[in-house]
């Protein structure tokens, strides 16, 4: 019976040991996880995506307009007005396009 304490003291001994190595193992986890996040931070071209974001908002936002929008409108009215005039110099037509 003397040495069933004596197996419990190995059993706690390994468990320390073990608790011991992962906590030193999550700490440098811990560390090198906090230094990569700080180094993508520090390295990440900020102005550039913001660059990329604008450029393409503006591009989405002029295609539409000249698509769908006013722009169109007015593309369509100053392709009718040109063709209207041009058959009309050329054809002598009066019709509205």
């Amino acid at each position: 019976m003397s040495e069933l304490p004596l197996i419990r003291i190995e059993i706690q001994e390994m468990k320390h040991t073990i608790t011991s190595h992962l906590n030193t193992y999550h700490k440098q986890v811990s560390e090198a996880v906090e230094k990569e996040i700080e180094t993508a931070i520090e390295e990440y071209d900020f102005v550039g995506e913001v660059q990329k974001i604008v450029h393409n908002v503006m591009t989405s936002k002029i295609d539409n307009y000249f698509k769908y929008g006013a722009g169109n409108k007015l593309i369509s009215e100053v392709i009718g007005k040109t063709l209207e005039d041009s058959l009309h110099n050329i054809f002598g037509a009066k019709e509205k396009i």
